[in-house]
């Protein structure tokens, strides 16, 4: 008490010793504001003038991520030209979490050419973000908190060092295996009734690698066992289905281990047995260092737990936890202040004193910070008076940028949809301080100050606008995009080039002749520019890294229903065991559980047995071998003689000729499969089979009259030339659109009206009729092969006349 009382009869002088900013611009008034708490917003009070060329303070708008950064590198090239004094060591980039900026930074600022490169680093990475097998890790002990998803599975497997453990590098492989033995979740039926579903097999892991096993030891033969339907034959993949059920028994004893509470000393001993069992060793000294990082950050756990002097246990929860922020403060400050522009966290403390200062990813959601406390901190669920809040400390930190930096503050936040430009509205922070600035400032001229000191910009950074001058605001120092910038402007005042401009260079004749397979053709005409883009491009717009589904199916898609119909119907005809297709389709996982999957069962059954029924007779026809055949062509052109060999299998063959069943609906692709065949039928003719070919369709039936021999020959040749046009740029050939065209000019010939309807049908059925019908034009194929084209121009109206006349010239409808 003596002591306090001296203390309080302490004659002390009080002194202040900041200074106002002796400056004039928008910033220093700003920051003198805020020191002597002025109010320039006040009704009595004029508004303060911004002087001309004032950049002391910019707000940015952009589209995306990318676009801030972009935005960002030509800015600091701009404030370098204009202050020759400020170098980069004097910039600070601060977003309120760095690690969604760090791939956009790396990709702008590393990629520049050496006349624009400005040298940079990046802090406050940890070990989560920057060991790539932190992620990995992490998804390991989030696994038994899962169903044991056929998804997740698959991604630990994408990562190399898992992979190689288990010698499953070969990722679609494995991936392909699943999907088709219909695995999607759960271990097996008993971790479903667990959780009180029903015990269904279907759809497991456990019965997916039955599947698996069964394929393997029986090889080709598809026949039941003990209730289960084989994969089919693997070969010599024994190395890789081991390593498959290797990885799935270590992921359930994983999930058993990490499932129960343990102390700290059990809990380190689980955590190296998961890196030793899920991780090979590191391959080079990068990937041991990261194993090294993972084996110090279990092993500390441990040993916080025996200085603390704590001995109980710990739930999975807390351990991950603990685990993330001991990963997360090991490298934090990592890489402060080397020497270039530095990108950092918003941490406080981090902002003293800077020449300039950007903020990045101030939008209205990620800044103030949400603050997400964890499920067992009891103290969060009851707060009270005086504890921290997160989002206070960012209305803080966000002044204290303000009064730290001295010479230019920078702020762009994502503002604009990039899908239909709508405004979203930044952080409350940056709206304050624009609505601050906006009511007690003017801009030069008096006019509105936020129209000086907001630049919002184009979605794509080779927009004309900053290059033509149109607005002074916007500019950019990219070689690249100005060269993008003008060829866009030189398009529109020219026609756009169409995506082939010129046929491809014709390849050379090999010796004997070129060999074409009846298959190749087929798939040729069913879609030529597919067959071009994929053969001669290698254009595919499937996404082969797609992950299936972790779901089993609840309803029965359009595409398997049909697959179901065409299976049984494939084995009526060929007289095998209808129940056991059933079977396998459901293996398969295809098929909805319990009375939804029977429901589906039957009803396709009874589809399958009505159209058996109605073709009853053409189906039993007496099935013929396939036929093997080799038809040789020649044909002159002005660099030689081509000699082109169709070879191939002719199939379907019956007694009564060629007879193929499609229980959906006919057709164009199916006319053209129908119409080949029958050519080479025509051409071959074999004995005791008559040269007629059917196809018995849901919804119609098509029928091909016999042709003499050079005929057949004849068109045969003229669709390997188109065969081989295709080669070289795609064909206009379509096969819906055209037959609509062909079939409408054939059956109303008389004179230009029938010509101008038919191409009206035809560009319905190629533009579609919206949600009712989808266009075939819709295609990625289509869409990409004839962009900035018109497709159904005259060639079009030529090569449906060209394919299709001869084929309606002999196609009859049976009734």
């Amino acid at each position: 008490r003596d002591f306090l009382d001296a203390v309080w009869q302490y004659d002390c002088e009080i002194r202040e010793e900041y200074e106002e900013p002796a400056g004039d611009t928008l910033l220093h008034r700003l920051q003198s504001d805020l020191l002597t708490l002025r109010d320039r917003g006040a009704p009595d009070r004029p508004r303060t003038s911004i002087g001309k060329g004032d950049r002391s303070i910019q707000v940015h708008v952009c589209h995306t991520r990318m676009r801030e950064v972009e935005v960002l590198h030509d800015r600091l090239l701009s404030l370098f030209e204009e202050a020759p004094d400020l170098a980069p060591s004097d910039v600070i980039v601060m977003a309120p979490d760095i690690e969604r900026y760090v791939p956009y930074v790396e990709a702008v600022f590393g990629a520049q050419r050496e006349s624009m490169r400005l040298p940079y680093g990046i802090a406050d990475r940890s070990h989560v973000a920057t060991n790539p097998l932190a992620e990995t890790f992490f998804a390991l002990l989030d696994f038994p908190d899962g169903r044991f998803e056929l998804g997740r599975a698959l991604k630990l497997l994408a990562e190399p060092a898992v992979a190689e453990r288990f010698e499953l590098q070969d990722e679609l492989r494995v991936r392909r295996w699943l999907d088709e033995t219909g695995v999607r979740w759960a271990l097996d039926a008993d971790e479903r009734a667990r959780l009180d579903l029903p015990a269904e097999a279907d759809n497991t892991w456990r019965a997916g690698l039955d599947r698996l096993l069964l394929g393997y030891a029986m090889g080709d033969a598809q026949t039941e066992c003990a209730g289960i339907v084989p994969y089919g034959s693997l070969g010599g993949e024994a190395r890789a289905l081991g390593g498959l059920c290797a990885f799935v028994e270590a992921l359930e004893r994983l999930r058993r281990r990490l499932a129960e509470p343990m102390d700290a000393l059990a809990w380190s001993a689980a955590l190296a047995d998961l890196l030793r069992n899920f991780f090979a060793p590191g391959r080079d000294d990068g990937e041991s260092e990261e194993l090294d990082a993972l084996r110090r950050t279990c092993e500390a756990l441990r040993e916080t737990a025996g200085r603390a002097g704590f001995d109980g246990t710990l739930r999975l929860e807390a351990v991950r936890a603990w685990l993330r922020d001991s990963l997360r403060r090991e490298d934090t400050g990592r890489g402060f202040l080397g020497g270039g522009v530095t990108f950092c966290r918003m941490v406080p403390m981090r902002s003293v004193p800077f020449e300039a200062i950007a903020l990045l990813g101030m939008d209205g959601d990620g800044y103030p910070r949400a603050s997400r406390p964890l499920g067992f901190d009891l103290l969060a669920r009851h707060p009270r008076r005086g504890d921290r809040s997160r989002r206070l400390d960012d209305r803080y930190l966000f002044l204290e940028i303000l009064l730290s930096v001295r010479r230019f503050l920078y702020v762009s936040y994502v503002g604009r949809g990039i899908r239909d430009d709508s405004e979203i509205p930044p952080s409350t922070l940056v709206g304050e301080l624009l609505s601050h600035v906006g009511d007690g400032f003017a801009g030069p001229g008096g006019g509105d100050a936020l129209e000086s000191l907001v630049v919002r910009h184009p979605l794509q950074p080779f927009s004309r606008r900053y290059f033509d001058g149109s607005a002074p605001s916007l500019f950019s120092y990219s070689r690249e995009y100005c060269e993008a910038a003008r060829a866009l402007q030189r398009q529109d005042h020219d026609d756009p080039s169409p995506f082939c401009a010129a046929p491809l260079p014709e390849p050379e004749t090999p010796e004997g002749g070129v060999q074409v397979e009846l298959d190749e053709l087929s798939h040729f005409l069913a879609h030529p520019a597919r067959y071009f883009l994929q053969r001669q491009l290698g254009v595919y717009a499937l996404d082969t890294h797609a992950l299936p589904p972790s779901s089993e199916p609840f309803l029965l898609d359009s595409l398997d229903r049909y697959r179901l119909r065409e299976a049984l119907l494939q084995a009526r005809h060929t007289g095998d065991d209808v129940d056991f297709v059933a079977r396998k389709f459901r293996a398969d996982g295809r098929l909805p559980h319990a009375g939804a999957g029977t429901v589906e069962l039957r009803r396709a059954d009874a589809e399958v047995e009505r159209f058996c029924l109605r073709y009853a007779q053409a189906l039993q026809a007496e099935a013929r071998a396939p036929l093997e055949f080799g038809l040789e062509f020649e044909r002159e052109y002005e660099s030689g003689r081509r000699v082109v060999r169709l070879n191939g299998q002719l199939e379907s063959l019956t007694a009564e000729g060629v007879i193929r069943a499609h229980p959906g609906k006919l057709r164009a692709r199916h006319r053209l499969m129908l119409w080949l065949c029958h050519l080479v039928l025509c051409c071959l003719r074999p004995p005791e089979v008559r040269p007629v070919s059917r196809f018995l369709a849901h919804d119609d039936t098509l029928r091909f009259e016999p042709i003499d021999k050079m005929q057949a020959r004849r068109r045969l040749a003229e669709l390997l030339e188109c065969y081989r046009l295709g080669q070289l740029q795609p064909l206009r050939l379509f096969p819906e659109s055209s037959w609509v065209y062909a079939h409408k000019l054939d059956s109303e010939r008389t004179g230009g009206a029938a010509a101008q309807e038919a191409l009206r049908r035809a560009r319905r059925e190629w533009r579609g009729t919206g949600y009712v019908k989808k266009g075939e034009g819709e295609d990625y194929y289509y869409r990409l092969a004839f962009r900035n084209d018109e497709p159904l121009n005259e060639e079009f109206e030529r090569c449906a006349v060209h394919i299709y006349d001869p084929m309606l010239a002999c196609m009859r409808r049976e009734a």
